[in-house]
């Protein structure tokens, strides 16, 4: 089976291998990397200044002037532009009732324990999922939450370079669109970001009383304590866990993300409502300066227009890897990952 390794940079995924192997994170974030392969794909780093990543842009270069002997030339200076990317916080709040968690595991507080933690993963894969949906849509009006890929200038007009259009300038007004997102990973290209300190060193940090944590993840264990009933009048024992995710993204260099747009979900007439057209990842692929750790991500009403136009065996964009190997979806070469919190509902983009 042939493999695509992105293993050159530092990934989530491999940040979140790093905490306590008797937690309850480590299962979670194997199953977390099924339901979003980006966040097993994507580089990591530590914010540059604790809480947010400062980089430069470059805008202008000089580029020098023929000239003749005592012939004068007008003076170049490069033109850069300093960008502050900020990390988000999301917090979420576990507490459930002591005596039925150990009711549940018949008395065995190893097994209450596992349960717990069992529980504890599905918070925070339920806030990841929200963070990804962030990345994707996010505006950050609120002053809090991470602004989004398709929020940006740089991705969310047809000018832009970074922009290419599905439909040819044909596209219909119904929101019934979704993307396709090429992505280059590391330093300098695409990646998340975590404050300073969240990453633990390698090896194992006790429970309870330490928190687990890791990949801007915070599992902090609260002592057992009184919390009002569903009626809010009386109050029963509870254990209890503070969640906390603190994460960002940071796009160094803008060629490093390609964005396709205006892709039908529904209706499609080829009129002004259009399928895939590989012609088009043509285009995003040749504008991405290199393609090492590149891949591509849709949802997976997109993955199977993909895999439709795979199935076409007259189709030069789609051959397989290996004879008979298991599967491994590419597009011009470059792997397909299902990102599932790209939507099927996009407006069009002018």
């Amino acid at each position: 089976m042939t493999t695509y390794s992105l293993s050159t940079y530092m990934t989530a995924l491999e940040l979140a291998r790093q905490l306590d192997p008797k937690g309850a994170l480590v299962p979670l974030i194997q199953s977390l990397s099924i339901q979003i392969p980006i966040f097993a794909d994507v580089h990591m780093e530590e914010c540059n200044d604790g809480s947010g990543h400062i980089g430069t842009t470059e805008y202008y270069q000089p580029t020098g002037s023929w000239r003749a002997f005592n012939e004068g030339i007008a003076a170049e200076v490069p033109i850069t532009a300093d960008f502050r990317e900020p990390t988000a916080m999301i917090n979420s709040r576990f507490q459930a009732d002591r005596a039925m968690l150990i009711a549940k595991a018949q008395g065995d507080l190893a097994k209450a324990a596992i349960l717990r933690s069992r529980m504890l993963g599905q918070f925070t894969a339920g806030m990841f999922k929200t963070i990804s949906t962030a990345l994707l849509y996010g505006t950050r009006v609120d002053g809090k939450s991470p602004k989004g890929i398709t929020t940006r200038s740089d991705y969310n007009a047809l000018s832009s370079d970074y922009v290419h259009d599905n439909a040819g300038g044909a596209a219909s007004a119904t929101a019934n669109k979704t993307s396709l997102l090429l992505i280059g990973h590391g330093p300098q290209k695409y990646h998340w970001i975590y404050p300073a300190g969240i990453a633990p060193p390698s090896g194992t940090l006790s429970q309870p009383g330490k928190a687990i944590t890791g990949f801007g993840i915070r599992n902090d264990p609260l002592p057992d304590d009184l919390v009002k009933d569903v009626g809010a009048t009386n109050e029963f024992l509870a254990v209890r866990n503070w969640m906390t995710a603190n994460v960002g993204h940071c796009i160094e260099d803008a060629r490093y993300v390609q964005r396709i747009v205006n892709i039908s979900t529904s209706n499609i007439d080829g009129v002004d409502d259009f399928s895939f057209d590989e012609n088009v990842a043509i285009d995003a692929v040749e504008n991405m300066p290199d393609l090492q750790n590149a891949v591509w991500y849709c949802n997976k009403t997109m993955r199977a227009q993909i895999r439709k136009r795979h199935n076409d065996k007259g189709n030069v964009y789609y051959t397989p890897a290996e004879p008979n190997a298991p599967e491994v979806l590419t597009l011009c070469g470059l792997p397909v990952h299902v990102w599932e919190s790209i939507v099927n509902t996009e407006a069009k983009v002018s």
